[in-house]
């Protein structure tokens, strides 16, 4: 039997309110003091609102924070960074972020690609880029949308999910991207009659149930003068690994 050991930002967000500010009784969470959060397969990054104290509440706080962060099942290793509080909100958002609510957990970047019209290569230009993206060794993965005639995965080239590890769906790999679509699940002489709702549930449940993993096997296939999926072939080159 398998134990699910993933680490979310709300399990990090529990243990730093264990963490007292120095002093006093409240937590730092409560003192608004860790304004962002970032869990993915065991890795974490805080980011503490403490630029302003002194070095001694400084590394009293920091200590504290990162042991109780370490503690929790399945945390690997635990980084930070310092800021003011409110500087993130002052920040301007980075452009192509989303709004913490709008945020998809280990997802730091969401680019979408869609037409009003079908036949005109949304599926060409959403390989060809992620494939393009992870060969920058940029961590990639594709949610295939269309419901009707799904196809990244065969321009991936596969064919099927792996089995599910702790009850999540766990992505394919192809050319070191990871996809998630209606055609890894169904059948291929199988007609989908689904409507809006049960396609919006589908969707959901491939967002918050896939395990997204932070490690992704490199191809082999990725030589010098490398063939692209889609039949094009690649204008830059990269040595095998």
């Amino acid at each position: 039997m398998t134990t699910d050991l993933t680490v979310d930002r709300e399990t990090v967000l529990a243990a730093l309110r264990q963490v007292h500010y120095p002093g006093r009784s409240r937590d730092i969470v409560s003192f608004g003091l860790v304004p962002h959060v970032a869990a993915c397969d065991g890795l974490v990054k805080l980011t503490l609102a403490i630029a302003h104290l002194d070095d001694e509440r400084q590394h009293a706080i920091i200590a504290a924070s990162t042991d109780a962060v370490h503690a929790l099942p399945g945390v690997r290793d635990v980084t930070y960074e310092l800021t003011t509080p409110g500087a993130a909100a002052r920040r301007p958002a980075a452009r192509g972020t989303l709004p913490e609510q709008h945020r998809i957990p280990g997802v730091e970047r969401v680019i979408a690609v869609g037409s009003g019209k079908g036949g005109v290569g949304k599926t060409t230009v959403v390989v060809n880029l992620a494939v393009a993206l992870a060969q920058r060794n940029l961590q990639v993965g594709v949610l295939d949308a269309d419901i009707y005639g799904p196809n990244v995965p065969r321009m991936l080239g596969v064919a099927s999910l792996p089995p599910p590890e702790a009850q999540r769906l766990v992505p394919a790999q192809g050319w070191g991207v990871r996809v998630m679509s209606l055609a890894l699940i169904a059948q291929h002489d199988q007609a989908v009659v689904w409507r809006g709702p049960m396609i919006g549930k589908l969707l959901a449940q491939f967002l918050d149930q896939a395990r997204r993993s932070c490690r992704v096997t490199p191809p082999s296939r990725w030589r010098r003068s490398t063939s692209w999926p889609g039949g094009y072939r690649s204008r830059t080159s990269r040595s095998g690994s």
